[in-house]
């Protein structure tokens, strides 16, 4: 091998380490954004899932400190009513009994935020 081509290989072994270099910083910059991605994709998963009318009928316990229980104007007994699914996982996140909370979306269904509210009023 000449001298000019062992400057070239020299050369050419600098600029491959380099771009080695480059390529890792950008797979894990890239990696870093793909999780965020992921964790956003989530959270938007959840708050569709809370906002949409699916619901979970969960028996009520007695009323709490004398209140009045809920009306059953849907045919249902007044022991049981509808929450979400997502208030069923913050109740369980929480520690919340399901009975104490006080439903305030459409016929008294339970929602995250009154589960939150509840978590709140008992601390």
């Amino acid at each position: 091998m000449n001298k000019k081509t062992k400057k070239e290989i020299k050369k050419l072994s600098k600029d491959l380490s380099a771009v080695r270099k480059e390529n890792t910083k950008l797979a894990r910059k890239l990696e870093k954004r793909i999780e965020a991605v992921e964790r956003q994709a989530e959270a938007d998963r959840e708050e569709i899932q809370a906002s949409q009318p699916h619901t979970r009928t969960e028996h009520q316990g007695p009323a709490r400190n004398g209140d009045k229980e809920p009306a059953a104007d849907d045919g249902r007994t007044p022991e049981a009513r509808e929450v979400t699914d997502a208030a069923v996982r913050k109740a369980g996140e929480l520690g919340v009994d399901l009975s104490e909370v006080r439903g305030t979306g459409s016929g008294g269904r339970a929602l995250v935020k009154d589960v939150d509210r509840t978590a709140q009023e008992i601390q």
